[in-house]
C-alpha cells in the first residue's frame, strides 16, 4: 500500500486497504496514515477527509501526523475556513500540535494572504511560550517581505535569538525573485537593517548572521544591482550602506564584472 501511494496510484492503495477490511482486519493508524498522506500529495482532499471521518468509526483516533497531512492539504486547495476548523477540532480533541503543525498552519496562512492572522497565532505561541525557532521566524519574515511590511519583518527579526540561518536565504530569494528594481532596493535597505539589528544580539548569534549575509553578498548584489544602465539608480542606493558591510565601493562592486560602471 505504501509503495502504491509513493507512486500517486491511489486506486490500487485503495484496493489493498479495502481488501484487509473485508477480511475482517483492522487497518492501524499507519495505515491511515499512508493513505491519508497519499491522497492529499495528489490533492484529493475530499477522498482524504472521508477516511480521516471514518477513523472514530473504526475504533482509531487521528494523531498529530495525520492532522498534519490534513491542514497541509486543505491549505495547498486554499480552504483556510476547513484548515482552521480542523486546527480547533484538533486541540478540542486533546492532541497537541507539534512545532511542525505550527508551521504548517502558520505558512498555510500566509501563502494564502491571512497575514494578521498568522501573526495573531505567533504572538499566541510566543505568549504560551511554545518553542519559535529560525524556521518559524522565516515564514513571517518570508511573508511580510513579500507584502512590502519591511518595518514588521525588521522587528520580527530583531526577537530572533535562535543560531538558525535560514532567514538569510530568505531574503536573498525574495531579493532575486522580486520583478522590480525599486523593491529590490528596499529588500537589500532590510539586509542592511538586520546586518546592524544582528549586531546587538547576545551570544554568538551578532557574529554568525552578519558572517553569513557576508557569505551571500554576491548573491545580494547582483540582484539589487543587475547588470545594466536600467539599474543605475539602484547602484547609487546600494553605495550608501556598502560601510555597513565592511566593503569599499571599488571592491563591492567588484563583485559585479558584468556591471556597467559609471560615475556616481
Amino acid at each position: 500500500m505504501d509503495g502504491y501511494c509513493l507512486q500517486g496510484h491511489m486506486d490500487e492503495a485503495i484496493k489493498v486497504f479495502n481488501t484487509i477490511v473485508d477480511r475482517g482486519l483492522h487497518p492501524n493508524i499507519v495505515s491511515h496514515n499512508i493513505l491519508i498522506n497519499g491522497y492529499c500529495k495528489k490533492m484529493k482532499i475530499d477522498e482524504a477527509m472521508l477516511l480521516f471521518r471514518q477513523l472514530p468509526r473504526r475504533g482509531s483516533r487521528p494523531n498529530t501526523e495525520m492532522f498534519n497531512a490534513m491542514l497541509r492539504g486543505l491549505f495547498q486547495i486554499g480552504r483556510c475556513g476547513a484548515t482552521q476548523k480542523l486546527f480547533n477540532d484538533m486541540q478540542a480533541a486533546g492532541v497537541n500540535p507539534d512545532s511542525q503543525t505550527y508551521g504548517i498552519v502558520l505558512d498555510g496562512m500566509c501563502r494564502n494572504k491571512n497575514i494578521s492572522k498568522a501573526l495573531s497565532l505567533f504572538q499566541m505561541m510566543e505568549r504560551n511560550g511554545l518553542d519559535l525557532n529560525s524556521v518559524t521566524y522565516s515564514i513571517l519574515i518570508d511573508a511580510f517581505c513579500k507584502d512590502n511590511k519591511l518595518g514588521t519583518a525588521r522587528a520580527l527579526f530583531s526577537n530572533l535569538s535562535s543560531k538558525g540561518l535560514h532567514v538569510v536565504e530568505i531574503l536573498a530569494r525574495n531579493l532575486e525573485s522580486e520583478s522590480s528594481l525599486r523593491r529590490r532596493v528596499d529588500l537589500f535597505f532590510l539586509v542592511d537593517s538586520i546586518t546592524q539589528c544582528s549586531r546587538g544580539l547576545k551570544g554568538d548569534v551578532g557574529d554568525i548572521y552578519p558572517s553569513a549575509i557576508q557569505a551571500v553578498l554576491p548573491r545580494l548584489l547582483l540582484a539589487a544591482v543587475p547588470p545594466g544602465n536600467n539599474s543605475q539608480e539602484n547602484r547609487r542606493q546600494c553605495l550608501k550602506v556598502e560601510s555597513c558591510f565592511g566593503l569599499k565601493s571599488c571592491i563591492l562592486f567588484w563583485l559585479l564584472p558584468s556591471f556597467v560602471p559609471f560615475d556616481v
